[in-house]
């Protein structure tokens, strides 16, 4: 359980960094596009949509990972 737990939490701030990162690149015009939080937008976007692909993904790699 705690393999499982440490992954998820590494995973969670690997995907809201991406994002944050993501929601600058691809914003068209910078001023207006980027939300004010990104990070914090991010992370609710990770957990809004991804979280059930990501919790199973984590399962996956813990049994890779013992």
């Amino acid at each position: 359980m705690w393999l499982w737990v440490m992954n998820f939490i590494v995973g969670l701030g690997q995907m809201t960094l991406a994002g944050a990162f993501a929601s600058y690149y691809w914003a068209f015009d910078k001023r207006k596009d980027i939300p004010v939080f990104p990070v914090s937008s991010s992370f609710a976007r990770s957990l809004r949509y991804a979280f059930h692909d990501f919790s199973g993904l984590n399962s996956y790699l813990k049994t890779i990972n013992v």
